[in-house]
């Protein structure tokens, strides 16, 4: 099941500049994304094709985030083995107050659940991006997942 915390006020002044370092990290993150991620992201790809403007390992602030729809100002993890310790538990949580705090809504998923099931978790994601999207005043998406 997803995990969420949303919170309102967006800033799309808190995306990171692109310097090069950020750009090199970033393109080092993709490159060695895990495959559920990969599997994930194909399925965000298609998306965008069809109205959707989902991007891999984003900068914000001094974290990067696996996917993010910054105009929802939507951000998706999806959370392996090395999430379930205490110390790492406790830097999700410092992340997601500090994106909810910058009005990013977070869905958070399992390795498992997306290798278990990729189309009900993009389905869900959907699901949240056209909450947010009626929020602004703008229509829903109709993909069918």
């Amino acid at each position: 099941m997803a995990r969420t915390c949303s919170a309102v006020l967006p800033r799309q002044d808190i995306v990171m500049r692109q310097g090069l370092s950020v750009r090199d990290r970033s393109r080092d993150l993709r490159r060695s994304s895990p495959a559920p991620e990969r599997h994930l992201w194909a399925i965000l790809r298609r998306y965008n094709r069809m109205g959707c403007h989902f991007r891999r390992q984003v900068p914000l602030g001094a974290y990067y985030v696996d996917f993010a729809w910054l105009s929802m100002m939507l951000v998706v993890e999806i959370d392996g083995d090395g999430h379930l310790t205490a110390t790492a538990q406790a830097g999700d949580q410092r992340r997601d107050r500090w994106l909810a705090a910058n009005g990013f809504t977070v869905l958070r998923f399992w390795n498992s659940e997306v290798v278990a099931s990729p189309v009900d978790v993009a389905g869900r994601i959907l699901e949240t991006a056209n909450v947010l999207r009626l929020r602004q005043g703008l229509p829903p998406l109709d993909i069918l997942t």
